[in-house]
C-alpha cells in the first residue's frame, strides 16, 4: 500500500538476518558501518542506480539502525522514516538483568556494555553534528515496551535542534504493522 501511494519510486532493502544491529565505529563484529558505506551502498549504486536523492525507512531494528545511519553518515540520505525503533529510553540500562526488558536481549546479544556506552542512540544523536530531515512513528501498544523510548529519542533529537516530525502510530498498531497515511502526509 505504501510503496503503491509513492508512485514511481525505486525500492531496496537492505538485510542481515535476525538480530544484528549495524556497530559504530570501534565496536566488534558485524555489520561495521564501513561495510555499509564502503561496500553495501556503492553496490546498491552500481546494480540498481537508484535516483537521489535518497530516503531511507527503518523498522524496529531497521528503525535503531537509521538512527545509527543518519547520525554517523547524515549525507546518506535526504529523508528517514523512522517506524516503531527497537530504542530503549536514555535511562533504561540494558545490562541490568533486574529490569524487566524485553527489548533488552536484543542489546545484549549484539554489543558489551562498553560498546554500547557508544553505539546507544541516544549518544550517536548527541555526538551529531547534523542529522537528515526525519520523521518518527512510535506505537503506544508495543509489544516490546519501545515506545516511550522512541518518544523520548525523538524529543532528543527535536532538542539538538534537528527536523524531525514525530507523531503516535494511531492505527491501532502493535509491533509490526503501522499507518502508511501518516508516512505518506509527511513526504508531501
Amino acid at each position: 500500500e505504501l510503496i503503491a501511494a509513492l508512485g514511481p519510486v525505486q525500492v531496496i532493502t537492505i538485510g542481515y538476518g535476525k538480530g544484528y544491529y549495524i556497530k559504530p565505529p570501534g565496536s566488534k563484529g558485524t555489520p561495521q558501518l564501513d561495510e555499509i558505506t564502503s561496500k553495501v551502498i556503492p553496490f546498491i549504486e552500481k546494480t540498481f542506480s537508484p535516483p537521489k536523492p535518497y530516503m531511507a525507512l527503518g523498522m524496529s531494528e531497521g528503525g535503531a539502525n537509521l538512527i545509527t545511519l543518519a547520525s554517523l553518515k547524515p549525507d546518506l540520505f535526504d529523508r528517514v522514516m523512522i517506524i516503531h525503533p527497537a530504542v530503549l529510553g536514555e535511562s533504561v540500562d540494558p545490562f541490568n538483568l533486574l529490569q524487566i526488558c524485553k527489548a533488552c536481549v536484543l542489546i545484549e546479544t549484539n554489543f558489551t556494555k562498553q560498546e554500547w556506552a557508544t553505539a546507544n542512540p541516544f549518544y550517536l544523536v548527541s555526538h551529531a553534528k547534523t542529522f537528515p530531515k526525519a520523521f518518527m512513528m512510535a506505537c503506544p501498544k508495543d509489544g516490546f515496551g519501545l515506545y516511550l523510548g522512541a518518544k523520548e529519542l525523538a524529543t532528543f533529537i527535536q532538542m539538538r535542534g534537528f527536523d524531525i516530525t514525530y507523531r503516535d502510530d494511531v492505527s491501532g498498531c502493535k509491533h509490526i504493522s503501522w499507518n502508511n497515511s501518516q508516512i505518506l502526509e509527511w513526504l508531501k
